[in-house]
């Protein structure tokens, strides 16, 4: 799910979501993004398809074991997912920051 709002695009990768791979989402603007998760923890990672459009690559730093937030640039056009592992509920944004 992608919605745009005067401050930017906002994408849900996860939505009170068990264990596993999250949806597909096609960045529609470039740029610095606001990686947000909330969830009973293991861990929350965010990839990206790889160059060979099969293979998903883990963003690095893109890593959250605990209730936070961390910055990522990621590139227009890419493709990305929330991979959960152990835990359960997720929430995961990613969310534009204007620069």
């Amino acid at each position: 799910e992608v919605a745009l709002s005067s401050y930017g695009f906002k994408y849900v990768l996860f939505s009170n979501a068990a264990a596993g791979n999250g949806p597909i989402n096609k960045i529609d603007s470039g740029g610095l993004y606001a990686f947000a998760v909330s969830a009973t923890f293991g861990s929350c990672k965010l990839q990206m398809l790889g160059p060979d459009d099969i293979t998903w690559i883990d963003i690095e730093d893109a890593v959250l074991t605990t209730n936070g937030a961390i910055g990522v640039y990621l590139p227009v056009g890419c493709s990305v997912r929330a991979v959960g592992t152990g835990g359960s509920a997720y929430y995961a944004t990613l969310k534009q920051i204007a620069e």
